[in-house]
């Protein structure tokens, strides 16, 4: 499992993204890909519009 800044966080974080009923928009600068596949298997099926604001990589 991949560890966010607190366990709290992430049950937290995982039990809104269970609610959620037709979009997501995560913005964050700085986000690892293991972070973002967690995230990405906690969406249910049903939500079609996602999005993910961040920087590219290299750029401070």
């Amino acid at each position: 499992m991949i560890q966010f800044l607190g366990s709290s966080f992430h049950k937290s974080i995982v039990e809104q993204i269970a609610k959620i009923t037709r979009s997501i928009t995560i913005i964050s600068p700085y986000v690892t890909l293991p972070a973002v596949n967690e995230l990405i298997r906690s969406l249910p099926t049903k939500i079609k519009k996602r999005s993910l604001v961040t920087v590219p990589p290299g750029v401070e």
